[in-house]
Protein backbone atom coordinates (compact mmCIF):
# COMPACT_ATOMS: atom_id res chain seq x y z
CA UNK A 1 0.00 0.00 0.00
CA UNK A 2 1.09 3.67 -0.81
CA UNK A 3 3.62 5.04 1.41
CA UNK A 4 2.97 1.88 3.73
CA UNK A 5 -0.17 3.45 5.21
CA UNK A 6 -2.42 0.94 6.75
CA UNK A 7 -5.85 0.88 5.79
CA UNK A 8 -8.30 3.39 7.93
CA UNK A 9 -4.46 5.24 9.15
CA UNK A 10 -4.11 8.94 8.76
CA UNK A 11 -1.99 10.12 5.77
CA UNK A 12 0.35 12.66 7.54
CA UNK A 13 4.26 12.49 7.99
CA UNK A 14 4.74 9.37 6.41
CA UNK A 15 4.28 11.25 3.05
CA UNK A 16 6.90 14.21 3.91
CA UNK A 17 9.77 11.93 1.90
CA UNK A 18 7.85 11.98 -1.45
CA UNK A 19 7.38 15.77 -1.22
CA UNK A 20 10.66 16.54 -0.45
CA UNK A 21 11.69 17.88 -3.90
CA UNK A 22 8.80 20.51 -3.37
CA UNK A 23 9.97 21.90 -0.11
CA UNK A 24 6.76 21.47 1.51
CA UNK A 25 6.58 20.99 5.67
CA UNK A 26 3.73 19.16 6.90
CA UNK A 27 1.82 20.92 9.94
CA UNK A 28 -1.07 18.61 10.53
CA UNK A 29 -0.91 18.33 14.18
CA UNK A 30 -2.00 21.95 15.15
CA UNK A 31 -5.87 22.18 14.93
CA UNK A 32 -9.07 19.86 15.12
CA UNK A 33 -9.07 18.44 11.29
CA UNK A 34 -11.85 17.65 9.21
CA UNK A 35 -11.34 14.08 8.23
CA UNK A 36 -11.36 12.66 4.75
CA UNK A 37 -11.73 9.36 3.73
CA UNK A 38 -9.81 7.83 0.44
CA UNK A 39 -12.01 4.51 -0.64
CA UNK A 40 -9.37 2.93 -2.94
CA UNK A 41 -8.75 -0.03 -3.95
CA UNK A 42 -5.06 -0.41 -2.98
CA UNK A 43 -5.11 -3.92 -3.13
CA UNK A 44 -5.85 -6.67 -5.82
CA UNK A 45 -5.90 -6.74 -9.46
CA UNK A 46 -6.34 -2.53 -9.61
CA UNK A 47 -3.75 -1.69 -7.43
CA UNK A 48 -1.87 0.54 -9.63
CA UNK A 49 -5.06 2.64 -10.40
CA UNK A 50 -5.49 3.18 -6.72
CA UNK A 51 -2.07 4.02 -6.34
CA UNK A 52 -2.07 6.59 -8.74
CA UNK A 53 -5.54 8.43 -7.79
CA UNK A 54 -3.96 8.34 -4.15
CA UNK A 55 -1.10 9.70 -5.22
CA UNK A 56 -2.97 12.86 -6.95
CA UNK A 57 -5.16 13.37 -3.83
CA UNK A 58 -1.63 13.90 -1.86
CA UNK A 59 -0.48 16.33 -4.84
CA UNK A 60 -3.82 18.26 -3.74
CA UNK A 61 -3.36 18.40 -0.31
CA UNK A 62 -0.20 19.83 -0.48
CA UNK A 63 -1.21 21.80 -3.08
CA UNK A 64 -4.70 23.37 -1.74
CA UNK A 65 -4.93 22.36 1.79
CA UNK A 66 -3.00 25.72 2.54
CA UNK A 67 -4.51 26.29 6.04
CA UNK A 68 -4.06 22.63 7.11
CA UNK A 69 -7.79 22.00 7.66
CA UNK A 70 -8.14 18.22 6.38
CA UNK A 71 -6.55 14.59 7.59
CA UNK A 72 -6.69 12.20 4.80
CA UNK A 73 -7.43 8.38 6.11
CA UNK A 74 -6.85 5.60 3.05
CA UNK A 75 -9.36 2.69 3.11
CA UNK A 76 -8.96 0.17 0.56
CA UNK A 77 -11.93 -0.79 -1.37
CA UNK A 78 -10.61 -3.65 -3.22
CA UNK A 79 -11.91 -5.84 -6.33
CA UNK A 80 -15.44 -6.93 -5.43
CA UNK A 81 -18.87 -5.14 -4.13
CA UNK A 82 -19.17 -7.13 -1.20
CA UNK A 83 -15.27 -6.16 -0.02
CA UNK A 84 -16.15 -2.37 -0.63
CA UNK A 85 -19.45 -2.80 1.34
CA UNK A 86 -17.39 -4.33 4.41
CA UNK A 87 -14.65 -1.92 4.02
CA UNK A 88 -16.91 0.85 3.66
CA UNK A 89 -18.00 -0.09 7.37
CA UNK A 90 -14.85 0.70 8.49
CA UNK A 91 -15.07 3.98 7.56
CA UNK A 92 -18.81 4.55 8.92
CA UNK A 93 -17.10 3.32 12.50
CA UNK A 94 -14.34 6.22 12.16
CA UNK A 95 -17.01 8.60 11.87
CA UNK A 96 -15.79 9.82 8.82
CA UNK A 97 -18.49 11.92 6.99
CA UNK A 98 -16.95 12.80 3.75
CA UNK A 99 -15.42 10.45 0.97
CA UNK A 100 -13.94 10.35 -1.92
CA UNK A 101 -14.49 6.98 -3.92
CA UNK A 102 -14.97 4.39 -4.71
CA UNK A 103 -14.07 3.91 -8.23
CA UNK A 104 -16.46 1.34 -9.86
CA UNK A 105 -20.27 1.56 -10.16
CA UNK A 106 -20.68 -1.48 -8.63
CA UNK A 107 -18.84 -0.37 -5.22
CA UNK A 108 -21.32 2.25 -5.17
CA UNK A 109 -24.50 0.20 -5.48
CA UNK A 110 -23.45 -1.62 -2.65
CA UNK A 111 -22.54 0.93 0.12
CA UNK A 112 -25.35 3.93 -1.43
CA UNK A 113 -27.78 2.77 1.28
CA UNK A 114 -25.38 3.28 4.44
CA UNK A 115 -24.12 6.47 2.62
CA UNK A 116 -27.58 7.92 2.72
CA UNK A 117 -28.44 6.54 6.47
CA UNK A 118 -25.79 8.20 7.90
CA UNK A 119 -25.47 12.19 6.75
CA UNK A 120 -22.49 11.43 4.44
CA UNK A 121 -21.24 12.69 1.33
CA UNK A 122 -19.24 10.74 -1.01
CA UNK A 123 -17.48 11.87 -4.14
CA UNK A 124 -17.19 8.35 -6.62
CA UNK A 125 -15.41 8.21 -9.30
CA UNK A 126 -18.64 6.54 -11.67
CA UNK A 127 -19.47 8.25 -14.79
CA UNK A 128 -22.82 6.35 -14.27
CA UNK A 129 -25.55 9.32 -14.47
CA UNK A 130 -28.21 5.73 -13.82
CA UNK A 131 -26.71 6.47 -9.92
CA UNK A 132 -27.94 10.23 -9.73
CA UNK A 133 -30.70 10.59 -7.15
CA UNK A 134 -28.95 9.42 -3.82
CA UNK A 135 -29.19 12.45 -2.05
CA UNK A 136 -31.56 13.59 0.32
CA UNK A 137 -31.72 16.44 3.54
CA UNK A 138 -27.89 15.72 4.83
CA UNK A 139 -26.38 12.88 2.32
CA UNK A 140 -25.27 12.02 -0.78
CA UNK A 141 -23.88 9.96 -3.93
CA UNK A 142 -21.62 12.25 -5.80
CA UNK A 143 -21.10 11.38 -9.49
CA UNK A 144 -18.29 12.80 -10.58
CA UNK A 145 -16.98 10.95 -13.55
CA UNK A 146 -17.31 12.69 -16.75
CA UNK A 147 -20.71 11.29 -18.14
CA UNK A 148 -21.87 10.29 -21.69
CA UNK A 149 -24.63 12.26 -21.18
CA UNK A 150 -22.55 15.42 -20.33
CA UNK A 151 -20.31 14.79 -23.72
CA UNK A 152 -23.31 13.87 -26.04
CA UNK A 153 -25.18 17.35 -25.03
CA UNK A 154 -21.83 18.61 -25.90
CA UNK A 155 -21.09 17.79 -29.21
CA UNK A 156 -24.30 17.81 -30.55
CA UNK A 157 -24.32 21.42 -29.17
CA UNK A 158 -21.49 22.27 -31.10
CA UNK A 159 -22.07 20.45 -34.05
CA UNK A 160 -25.40 21.99 -34.74
CA UNK A 161 -23.57 25.41 -33.71
CA UNK A 162 -21.86 24.76 -36.80
CA UNK A 163 -24.67 23.77 -38.92
CA UNK A 164 -24.01 20.07 -38.99
CA UNK A 165 -26.85 19.14 -37.75
CA UNK A 166 -27.59 15.32 -39.35
CA UNK A 167 -26.54 12.58 -36.83
CA UNK A 168 -25.98 8.88 -37.09
CA UNK A 169 -24.94 7.07 -33.92
CA UNK A 170 -22.98 3.66 -34.60
CA UNK A 171 -22.83 1.13 -31.05
CA UNK A 172 -22.99 -2.07 -30.27
CA UNK A 173 -25.75 -4.77 -30.06
CA UNK A 174 -25.62 -4.16 -26.02
CA UNK A 175 -27.70 -2.71 -23.71
CA UNK A 176 -25.02 0.12 -23.42
CA UNK A 177 -25.12 0.38 -27.11
CA UNK A 178 -29.08 0.88 -27.18
CA UNK A 179 -29.01 3.09 -24.79
CA UNK A 180 -26.26 5.54 -26.11
CA UNK A 181 -28.76 5.02 -29.37
CA UNK A 182 -31.48 6.16 -27.38
CA UNK A 183 -29.71 8.85 -25.39
CA UNK A 184 -28.36 10.69 -28.81
CA UNK A 185 -32.24 10.64 -30.82
CA UNK A 186 -33.48 12.17 -27.14
CA UNK A 187 -30.64 14.80 -27.32
CA UNK A 188 -30.66 15.86 -31.19
CA UNK A 189 -34.26 16.20 -30.94
CA UNK A 190 -34.31 18.48 -28.55
CA UNK A 191 -31.79 20.44 -30.14
CA UNK A 192 -33.82 20.32 -33.24
CA UNK A 193 -31.37 18.15 -35.43
CA UNK A 194 -31.94 14.77 -37.26
CA UNK A 195 -31.09 11.59 -36.02
CA UNK A 196 -30.61 9.48 -40.05
CA UNK A 197 -29.73 6.30 -38.48
CA UNK A 198 -29.20 4.14 -35.70
CA UNK A 199 -27.01 1.35 -36.57
CA UNK A 200 -26.11 -1.94 -34.09
CA UNK A 201 -22.80 -3.93 -34.89
CA UNK A 202 -23.53 -7.76 -33.53
CA UNK A 203 -19.39 -7.94 -33.11
CA UNK A 204 -16.82 -6.16 -33.78
CA UNK A 205 -15.10 -8.00 -36.74
CA UNK A 206 -14.09 -6.38 -39.40
CA UNK A 207 -16.80 -7.71 -41.37
CA UNK A 208 -19.75 -6.37 -39.59
CA UNK A 209 -18.30 -3.11 -39.08
CA UNK A 210 -17.73 -2.66 -42.56
CA UNK A 211 -21.46 -3.87 -43.03
CA UNK A 212 -22.54 -0.93 -40.38
CA UNK A 213 -20.04 1.67 -41.68
CA UNK A 214 -21.60 1.11 -44.98
CA UNK A 215 -24.86 1.63 -44.14
CA UNK A 216 -24.54 4.58 -42.54
CA UNK A 217 -22.24 6.29 -45.34
CA UNK A 218 -25.45 5.25 -47.91
CA UNK A 219 -27.97 6.36 -45.37
CA UNK A 220 -30.25 9.76 -45.93
CA UNK A 221 -33.44 11.61 -45.48
CA UNK A 222 -35.60 14.11 -47.47
CA UNK A 223 -36.94 17.40 -46.29
CA UNK A 224 -40.30 16.94 -44.71
CA UNK A 225 -41.91 18.67 -47.05
CA UNK A 226 -41.15 16.25 -50.16
CA UNK A 227 -42.35 13.16 -47.80
CA UNK A 228 -45.82 11.93 -46.73
CA UNK A 229 -46.65 13.37 -43.12
CA UNK A 230 -43.70 15.04 -42.84
CA UNK A 231 -42.15 11.94 -42.29
CA UNK A 232 -39.60 9.95 -44.76
CA UNK A 233 -42.27 7.32 -46.68
CA UNK A 234 -42.57 8.53 -50.09
CA UNK A 235 -44.99 8.93 -52.13
CA UNK A 236 -44.98 6.14 -54.72
CA UNK A 237 -44.95 8.22 -57.53
CA UNK A 238 -42.35 11.34 -56.38
CA UNK A 239 -38.99 10.67 -57.73
CA UNK A 240 -35.96 11.60 -55.40
CA UNK A 241 -33.38 13.91 -57.13
CA UNK A 242 -29.99 13.46 -55.68
CA UNK A 243 -29.61 16.87 -54.53
CA UNK A 244 -32.68 16.41 -51.92
CA UNK A 245 -30.82 13.86 -50.37
CA UNK A 246 -29.84 14.68 -46.47
CA UNK A 247 -26.94 12.63 -45.63
CA UNK A 248 -25.05 12.17 -41.93
CA UNK A 249 -22.66 14.84 -41.00
CA UNK A 250 -21.49 13.27 -38.19
CA UNK A 251 -21.75 9.81 -36.44
CA UNK A 252 -21.51 8.60 -32.63
CA UNK A 253 -19.57 5.96 -31.92
CA UNK A 254 -19.45 5.40 -28.05
CA UNK A 255 -16.38 2.87 -28.38
CA UNK A 256 -12.96 3.09 -27.23
CA UNK A 257 -9.75 1.46 -28.16
CA UNK A 258 -9.40 -0.26 -30.71
CA UNK A 259 -12.88 -0.30 -31.87
CA UNK A 260 -12.84 3.00 -32.31
CA UNK A 261 -9.52 3.14 -34.00
CA UNK A 262 -11.32 0.20 -36.48
CA UNK A 263 -14.25 2.66 -37.09
CA UNK A 264 -12.30 5.32 -37.57
CA UNK A 265 -10.32 4.20 -40.24
CA UNK A 266 -13.43 2.09 -42.06
CA UNK A 267 -14.94 5.60 -42.55
CA UNK A 268 -11.69 7.23 -43.82
CA UNK A 269 -11.69 4.38 -46.58
CA UNK A 270 -15.40 4.43 -47.38
CA UNK A 271 -16.74 7.84 -47.06
CA UNK A 272 -17.30 9.66 -50.26
CA UNK A 273 -15.16 12.65 -50.21
CA UNK A 274 -18.21 15.43 -51.61
CA UNK A 275 -19.65 14.23 -48.54
CA UNK A 276 -17.36 13.67 -45.33
CA UNK A 277 -18.67 12.10 -42.39
CA UNK A 278 -17.33 13.37 -38.80
CA UNK A 279 -16.39 10.74 -36.06
CA UNK A 280 -17.28 11.82 -32.75
CA UNK A 281 -15.96 9.61 -29.55
CA UNK A 282 -17.77 8.89 -26.30
CA UNK A 283 -15.11 8.71 -23.49
CA UNK A 284 -12.18 9.38 -21.86
CA UNK A 285 -10.46 10.05 -24.99
CA UNK A 286 -8.00 13.13 -24.18
CA UNK A 287 -5.18 10.55 -23.29
CA UNK A 288 -2.01 11.27 -24.69
CA UNK A 289 -1.52 7.11 -25.63
CA UNK A 290 -4.34 8.11 -28.41
CA UNK A 291 -1.85 10.76 -30.28
CA UNK A 292 0.18 7.23 -31.13
CA UNK A 293 -3.38 5.80 -33.38
CA UNK A 294 -2.72 7.81 -36.04
CA UNK A 295 -6.64 6.57 -37.10
CA UNK A 296 -7.74 9.13 -34.27
CA UNK A 297 -6.48 11.99 -36.45
CA UNK A 298 -9.36 14.84 -37.06
CA UNK A 299 -11.71 12.13 -34.43
CA UNK A 300 -13.88 14.70 -32.26
CA UNK A 301 -14.91 14.33 -28.44
CA UNK A 302 -16.05 16.43 -25.82
CA UNK A 303 -13.57 16.63 -22.72
CA UNK A 304 -12.05 19.19 -20.34
CA UNK A 305 -9.58 21.69 -21.33
CA UNK A 306 -6.42 19.24 -21.85
CA UNK A 307 -4.04 22.19 -21.07
CA UNK A 308 -4.39 21.83 -17.27
CA UNK A 309 -4.03 18.55 -17.62
CA UNK A 310 -0.71 18.59 -18.88
CA UNK A 311 0.44 21.15 -16.42
CA UNK A 312 -0.86 18.39 -13.85
CA UNK A 313 0.88 15.39 -15.45
CA UNK A 314 4.57 17.17 -15.87
CA UNK A 315 4.26 17.74 -11.74
CA UNK A 316 2.75 13.85 -10.72
CA UNK A 317 6.20 13.26 -13.00
CA UNK A 318 8.60 15.04 -11.25
CA UNK A 319 7.29 13.20 -8.16
CA UNK A 320 6.33 10.01 -8.97
CA UNK A 321 8.50 9.42 -11.88
CA UNK A 322 5.26 8.04 -14.20
CA UNK A 323 2.14 9.99 -15.71
CA UNK A 324 -1.56 9.72 -13.94
CA UNK A 325 -3.92 7.98 -15.64
CA UNK A 326 -6.52 10.32 -17.07
CA UNK A 327 -8.83 9.91 -14.23
CA UNK A 328 -6.62 10.92 -11.83
CA UNK A 329 -8.18 14.37 -12.12
CA UNK A 330 -11.22 13.73 -10.09
CA UNK A 331 -8.78 12.79 -7.14
CA UNK A 332 -6.91 16.03 -7.17
CA UNK A 333 -10.08 17.98 -8.18
CA UNK A 334 -11.82 16.66 -5.12
CA UNK A 335 -9.49 17.27 -2.67
CA UNK A 336 -9.58 20.88 -3.54
CA UNK A 337 -13.02 21.28 -3.87
CA UNK A 338 -13.04 20.07 0.02
CA UNK A 339 -10.18 21.81 0.93
CA UNK A 340 -11.75 25.34 -0.63
CA UNK A 341 -14.94 24.53 1.19
CA UNK A 342 -13.51 23.86 4.59
CA UNK A 343 -11.71 27.16 4.63
CA UNK A 344 -15.64 28.20 5.54
CA UNK A 345 -17.05 25.48 7.14
CA UNK A 346 -18.10 26.58 10.60
CA UNK A 347 -16.84 24.28 13.53
CA UNK A 348 -14.58 21.94 11.16
CA UNK A 349 -17.56 20.17 10.03
CA UNK A 350 -18.85 20.38 6.19
CA UNK A 351 -22.56 20.18 4.94
CA UNK A 352 -24.47 18.63 2.01
CA UNK A 353 -25.48 22.29 1.61
CA UNK A 354 -21.35 23.09 1.27
CA UNK A 355 -21.08 21.47 -1.39
CA UNK A 356 -23.85 22.53 -3.05
CA UNK A 357 -24.00 26.17 -2.74
CA UNK A 358 -20.31 26.71 -2.63
CA UNK A 359 -19.23 30.31 -4.35
CA UNK A 360 -15.81 31.39 -5.22
CA UNK A 361 -15.82 35.15 -5.60
CA UNK A 362 -19.24 34.98 -6.24
CA UNK A 363 -18.99 32.27 -9.02
CA UNK A 364 -20.68 29.45 -7.86
CA UNK A 365 -18.92 26.01 -8.35
CA UNK A 366 -15.29 25.59 -8.37
CA UNK A 367 -12.51 25.88 -11.11
CA UNK A 368 -10.04 22.81 -11.13
CA UNK A 369 -8.16 20.44 -13.30
CA UNK A 370 -10.62 19.96 -15.33
CA UNK A 371 -12.52 23.09 -15.30
CA UNK A 372 -15.73 24.87 -13.82
CA UNK A 373 -17.75 22.36 -12.08
CA UNK A 374 -20.07 21.99 -9.59
CA UNK A 375 -22.12 19.62 -7.10
CA UNK A 376 -25.93 19.17 -8.43
CA UNK A 377 -29.01 18.58 -6.32
CA UNK A 378 -29.75 15.72 -7.73
CA UNK A 379 -26.01 13.75 -7.50
CA UNK A 380 -24.33 15.08 -9.98
CA UNK A 381 -21.23 16.64 -10.95
CA UNK A 382 -22.01 19.39 -13.84
CA UNK A 383 -18.54 20.38 -15.96
CA UNK A 384 -18.22 22.88 -18.62
CA UNK A 385 -16.54 20.89 -21.58
CA UNK A 386 -14.42 21.69 -23.87
CA UNK A 387 -14.57 20.26 -27.91
CA UNK A 388 -10.97 18.47 -28.95
CA UNK A 389 -9.84 17.17 -31.93
CA UNK A 390 -6.88 15.07 -32.57
CA UNK A 391 -4.51 16.79 -34.66
CA UNK A 392 -0.69 14.65 -36.10
CA UNK A 393 1.12 15.40 -32.46
CA UNK A 394 -1.36 17.04 -30.08
CA UNK A 395 -4.87 17.73 -28.97
CA UNK A 396 -6.69 20.85 -30.58
CA UNK A 397 -9.36 22.69 -29.31
CA UNK A 398 -12.00 23.37 -31.60
CA UNK A 399 -14.39 25.35 -28.91
CA UNK A 400 -13.64 26.38 -25.27
CA UNK A 401 -15.40 25.56 -22.25
CA UNK A 402 -18.24 27.73 -21.65
CA UNK A 403 -17.23 30.26 -18.37
CA UNK A 404 -21.43 30.03 -17.06
CA UNK A 405 -23.03 26.95 -15.48
CA UNK A 406 -25.97 26.48 -18.18
CA UNK A 407 -29.18 25.15 -16.72
CA UNK A 408 -28.90 20.81 -16.39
Amino acid sequence: MAADVKSGEAITQKTQDIFNAKNIETAYFNKNKIKVALFLPMTGKNRDLGQALYNSAILSLFDNDVNHNLELFVFDSKDTPSDASQAFMQIINSDIKIVIGPVYSTMVEAIKKNVLRNEMQIIAFSNNQELSGNINNSSAVFVAGISPEQQIDKIVSYAIDQNKGNFAVMSPSNSYGISMAKLLKNTVESRDGRVIKSELYATSSDQDLRKSVKKIIESFTVPSKLAEGGGNKLDKNFRIKESDKIFVDIVLVPESGKTLSKIASLFREMQIAERPIKVAGIGQLDDVAFLNDKNYKDLLFAAPNHQRFEKFEKGYFQIYNKFPPRISSIAYDSVAAIAQISNKAKDSKITLKDFLEYRNDEKLGFDGIDGRFRFLKNGLVQRNLAILSISENDFEQLEEPTQIFLDY
